[in-house]
């Protein structure tokens, strides 16, 4: 998670187009992760 984690930093700050999009599917990658987890 801390990968994940570290990328989400760095799209977060350099905030592209193309950033975004693998922003929001890092994001739907981790509440999947976390519903495993959790379940």
């Amino acid at each position: 998670a801390s990968v994940t984690d570290v990328d989400l930093v760095l799209l977060m700050t350099i905030r592209p187009t193309r950033g975004k999009v693998m922003y929001n599917v890092n994001v739907i990658n981790g509440v999947v992760q976390l519903l495993v987890f959790t379940a």
